[in-house]
C-alpha cells in the first residue's frame, strides 16, 4: 500500500468534481502558509487494525484528513462557501467510494468539524473532514 498514492487519488477525485471547480489550490498535506483561497488539503493520519483477517491478510482502517479553508472579507460569505465546499467534497467522495479500486467498498461514517477565525481584516472558515477507508494487506 502506497499512502502517497491514496492522497493523490483523493485530490484527483475532488479536482474532477464540478462542484469544487472554484477551489484555488489543493495541497498534499497541511500547508504551512496559505495564500490562495479557497483551498483543500489532504493528509494521511495513520492506520489501525480493523479486527478482521483471513488466511493470508489483515484488514486495516486508514484515516485521512481533508481540510477545507476559505478566507473572505465577509463572515457570511466565508461560512456559506465552506458549507458548499464541504458538500462538494462529500459528493466527490461518495461518487467514487473505492478511490478507483484502491480501497474497499465498505463505507464508514465521516466526521466533520467546522471552525471560524480571523486573519487581519478577513474572516476565516475551515472544516476538517475525517474519512476512513478499509484496505486488506498481506501478512508481512
Amino acid at each position: 500500500m502506497v499512502y502517497a498514492e491514496l492522497v493523490h487519488k483523493y485530490i484527483e477525485v475532488m479536482r474532477s468534481n464540478p462542484t469544487l471547480k472554484d477551489v484555488a489550490a489543493y495541497h498534499f498535506g497541511i500547508p504551512f502558509t496559505a495564500y490562495r483561497y479557497p483551498l483543500i488539503y489532504v493528509q494521511w493520519l495513520g492506520k489501525e487494525y480493523s479486527g478482521r483477517s483471513d488466511l493470508h491478510r489483515f484488514q486495516y482502517i486508514l484515516r485521512f484528513e481533508i481540510g477545507v479553508i476559505e478566507r473572505h472579507a465577509s463572515e457570511d460569505e466565508a461560512e456559506k462557501t465552506i458549507y458548499r465546499l464541504i458538500e462538494g467534497v462529500e459528493e466527490a467522495l461518495n461518487s467514487n467510494p473505492t478511490l478507483d479500486g484502491l480501497v474497499e467498498n465498505e463505507p464508514e461514517p465521516r466526521v466533520i468539524e467546522v471552525a471560524r477565525g480571523s486573519e487581519q481584516d478577513y474572516a476565516l472558515a475551515w472544516a476538517r473532514i475525517i474519512d476512513l477507508k478499509k484496505v486488506w494487506t498481506p501478512y508481512a
